[in-house]
């Protein structure tokens, strides 16, 4: 659908919590009424997911409803780390990227991928260093480096 901003913009809009009010009985058209067997898959569908006490819920481009608890991601983030410290927003901003490219999702955020690091750093598979001067922003500005067995933080010398 060809929908424009109040400056003659056009505009690629995939919600009609963004469109402009006068654009909705233009989209109106392009909707139909849910069969009764679909409004049953549907309900059904959202009875499976309700019972689930999974974190993240998300559906596959095909379709297919995934499901997992708060660590689902962190593989994801991992693969982002190497034994060079980076910034955590590099990290996540590359992490949300591959997740849209994947699941072509929007629901995970930022913030929730930050905490994810510093769960990662407390179990010892990433390190925290460098956080921002500014205590706010220290929380999800910071190093990040992954930590391998090939690298160990410290050798000692034997003489």
């Amino acid at each position: 659908m060809d929908f424009r901003n109040e400056k003659g913009v056009k505009l690629n809009l995939t919600s009609l919590q963004v469109m402009r009010a006068e654009n909705i009985l233009e989209a109106a058209k392009h909707f139909e009424k849910l069969s009764e067997d679909d409004v049953q898959y549907y309900v059904s569908l959202w009875e499976n997911i309700r019972a689930k006490e999974s974190v993240i819920h998300l559906f596959s481009k095909s379709g297919s409803y995934l499901s997992g608890d708060e660590t689902f991601f962190d593989q994801y983030l991992l693969n982002r780390c190497s034994d060079v410290p980076q910034r955590s927003s590099y990290v996540v901003g590359y992490t949300l990227c591959e997740i849209w490219d994947e699941f072509c999702d929007t629901s995970v955020g930022d913030i929730f991928l930050f905490y994810r690091l510093k769960e990662l750093a407390n179990l010892g598979k990433i390190e925290i260093s460098n956080p921002h001067e500014d205590a706010e922003r220290a929380a999800m500005v910071f190093d990040v480096r992954k930590v391998t067995e090939d690298y160990p933080e410290f050798i000692t010398d034997s003489k």
